[in-house]
């Protein structure tokens, strides 16, 4: 990666994964000896480019944002609904982390999980997401 203010290279000087967000914070430090600049940066896996859901006959790219609205809507009831589906949409993104097979998810395996995962959460999300995505 370049230095954000000079363009130069940079160095990586510390790294961390954070399992709640699904993405890896970063410190970098500017190589350039005039510059050294040293700056913060939080990436994250494009999930789309890499990812295929696989149902019956057909395969379609993964698109986070489609299972972040579908547990939106599961969670319309609670009082912080889009935290929670954020937080959840990321905790499900984790375990299809364990399930998927060169890059390609079963759409069972993602009902399943994401049914499970609304279950241990919220009951009443879980029997919205059941009723509709089933």
């Amino acid at each position: 990666m370049v230095c954000i203010y000079c363009g130069s290279k940079t160095a990586i000087t510390n790294s961390r994964h954070q399992r709640s967000t699904n993405s890896t914070w970063r410190r970098r430090k500017c190589l350039n000896k005039a510059c050294k600049a040293i700056f913060t940066t939080n990436e994250i896996a494009i999930y789309e480019q890499n990812w295929t859901i696989k149902s019956q006959e057909t395969i379609s790219p993964f698109l986070r944002d489609k299972l972040y609205i579908s547990v939106y809507k599961s969670c319309g009831h609670r009082r912080n609904s889009v935290k929670d589906a954020t937080f959840l949409t990321n905790t499900i993104i984790n375990k299809l982390n364990a399930v998927i097979k060169d890059g390609t998810i079963d759409i069972s395996d993602l009902l399943r999980i994401c049914f499970d995962t609304l279950s241990n959460f919220d009951q009443i999300a879980a029997t919205y997401y059941r009723a509709y995505y089933f």
